[in-house]
């Protein structure tokens, strides 16, 4: 089967984990021996991409959020048609004439038009929803949304959507935005790579958390020196947290030193992905008070993968998954990550080793990649019902012309 996966970010370029999970899909559907092709947007922070084995990329989209000027009409392409993208995907499909058009993370290339492009040509749109793409974030662009379902004809083609959801708060806040009838997902959750063995180290007596994400406010990162302060001023001291990730780090740390948390809080830096999960094992508890809309969050499921015990903000999609016996779930605030972090601390050792070997056990019985990808192999492989009513240039054509007449 030739199958085009269309992201707006593909590794090396990424955010999280929603990229990630986009290249490995990639790399697992190419082993298995599909044609692959991917469509994204250029490097910024890269010079090549590595060798691939397998799959081709295409670096010819337009990541507006990238680059933004403002304007009715900039809004109108990042969230509805963003032309430029279509023609691109356009050219791809008449090039590598995909069977299957698998979607990825769209938010800065126009994921309506994508979508309807893809309803258009036959292709059965199919969606990883790793993310709300398709989020409307205020009553004027709801009321756009509307007006470019109307004029393009476009809501049966958002009904054509095959949804492969990875939690059901992701897709409830995609329902409420999407605002038309849409099909009921299929729910895949995050994986974990299980042919990594896991590795305890020897216990210490210092308790040793991490976090490991991007370090920004929204990931937990304020919430986190606020829980150590209480710990600290609670007398809790014999603990070592190291963060791991890019993003605001001169701010934190600038913070850290200024409440006087530099005795336990460390910040080791950004590490590549496998080698942060080998690490994970060298921790006795992950800390994770992520914001409560966030999709999935797959660090859970790798830090509990090597014994690592995830303390998670409890309304994340993560949690709907993971259970009370392989997570700690947590109110997300100062005190509440205090008080995860202290369950752990004063568990005894065997308390604490018999949760750490049943958090590894389960998610790698229940989560692991081998488990799952087959599951998503199969649901791309269905046969489709999907109708071509025109070829990708026609397609592009009318979408063309509709957008300029109407000139939102």
């Amino acid at each position: 089967m030739r199958i085009l996966i269309v992201s707006e970010l593909f590794p090396p370029e990424f955010i999280g984990g929603y990229e990630l999970v986009a290249h490995e899909l990639a790399l697992r559907l190419s082993k298995a021996g599909h044609q692959v092709a991917v469509a994204t947007s250029p490097l910024v922070n890269h010079t090549r991409d590595p060798d691939e084995p397998g799959f081709a990329i295409y670096r010819t989209l337009q990541c507006t959020w990238v680059s933004l000027h403002g304007g009715e009409d900039q809004r109108f392409k990042i969230k509805f048609v963003n032309l430029n993208n279509i023609f691109a995907i356009s050219s791809i499909v008449e090039e590598f004439k995909p069977d299957r058009l698998f979607l990825f993370s769209l938010s800065g290339l126009g994921a309506y038009g994508i979508v309807l492009f893809g309803y258009l040509v036959g292709l059965r749109p199919m969606v990883y929803l790793g993310d709300n793409i398709f989020m409307v974030s205020d009553s004027d662009t709801a009321a756009l949304r509307d007006k470019y379902y109307d004029v393009f004809r476009a809501r049966e083609a958002m009904a054509s959507l095959r949804i492969l959801a990875v939690s059901e708060n992701v897709y409830l806040e995609t329902k409420t935005a999407i605002a038309t009838p849409i099909q009921e997902p299929v729910y895949v959750p995050g994986w974990v790579e299980d042919t990594i063995p896991p590795h305890r180290r020897s216990s210490s007596e210092t308790m040793r958390f991490v976090f490991s994400s991007r370090v920004t406010p929204h990931k937990g990162t304020d919430i986190l020196i606020d829980a150590v302060r209480i710990l600290v001023e609670r007398g809790d001291r014999n603990f070592q947290v190291d963060v791991y990730g890019g993003g605001l780090a001169p701010q934190f740390i600038q913070r850290v030193h200024a409440e006087g948390l530099s005795a336990y809080i460390n910040y080791v830096g950004l590490v590549e992905r496998d080698e942060m999960v080998r690490r994970f094992a060298e921790y006795d508890a992950l800390v994770f008070p992520t914001w409560q809309r966030e999709p999935l969050g797959l660090v859970p499921f790798e830090a509990a993968a090597q014994g690592c015990i995830p303390i998670v903000t409890a309304q994340t999609g993560a949690c709907e998954w993971l259970t009370e016996g392989e997570c700690i779930k947590i109110e997300r605030s100062g005190f509440g990550l205090a008080g995860g972090m202290q369950l752990i601390m004063h568990m005894s050792g065997d308390e604490r080793a018999a949760m750490q070997a049943r958090a590894c056990r389960n998610v790698r019985r229940y989560f692991g990649a081998s488990r799952w990808f087959p599951r998503i192999e199969r649901l791309i492989s269905e046969p489709s019902n999907a109708v071509r009513t025109m070829t990708p240039r026609m397609a592009r054509d009318v979408m063309f012309t509709i957008t300029r007449a109407w000139n939102p």
